[in-house]
């Protein structure tokens, strides 16, 4: 995907986001801020959209050779359909990936990506309209700009999670999942790290 591409994809994720946003303070007799956006409503965006969202157990059909489906979008049905028994955090990914697939992807009627087992491993292999997809989910999830300025505003700057900080350590205790303390966020690694924001 060419940084034209990107620009573009992060261009409907702005604007998804500030659509969010005027809904919230819609809502709220005060401006939205950053931190009110995270984790991203995805709910309200697929409702802001016309769309409904169905968790199915099997969404991989008859094909013998086919990995694992995840996701599905229905244009004509104005459906996302996401693999149910999943861990919640791939289900949110999922289901931002299938907005993806809705807001970028007009020429997608009724869509779900089957693989052979030799492409599912190596995203380099899969078709260029999911690498979008995913780039999207990944931004929407994660949106850089507000995810900096919480980060900022919160804890002075970015966090690489090489030092341990109480204040990162009472943050993430006050979460309503599960705490953690900040010798369990210093041995996680990058990736788990973001999730816990996501």
């Amino acid at each position: 995907m060419n940084s034209e591409r990107k620009d573009q994809i992060l261009r409907v994720v702005f604007e998804v986001i500030e659509k969010l946003k005027r809904q919230l303070e819609a809502g709220l007799d005060r401006q939205v801020i950053d931190f009110d956006l995270l984790p991203t409503d995805l709910d309200a965006i697929a409702t802001s959209l016309g769309l409904k969202v169905k968790s199915e157990e099997n969404l991989n059909g008859s094909t013998p050779l086919a990995s694992e489906t995840l996701g599905a979008i229905d244009r004509k049905r104005k459906e996302i359909l996401i693999a149910g028994g999943k861990k919640h955090t791939r289900q949110r990914f999922t289901f931002a990936h299938e907005l993806g697939h809705f807001l970028l992807h007009d020429q997608l009627v009724s869509y779900r990506e089957v693989l052979a087992p030799s492409e599912a491993g190596d995203p380099a292999n899969r078709p260029a309209i999911e690498q979008e997809a995913d780039f999207f989910a990944a931004e929407l999830l994660m949106p850089a700009q507000s995810v900096r300025r919480v980060f900022t505003q919160y804890f002075g700057g970015p966090i690489d999670g090489t030092v341990a900080s109480d204040d990162i350590a009472h943050f993430l205790s006050q979460r309503p999942h599960r705490p953690f303390s900040a010798s369990e966020i210093v041995r996680l690694g990058k990736h788990e790290r973001a999730k816990l924001f996501a």
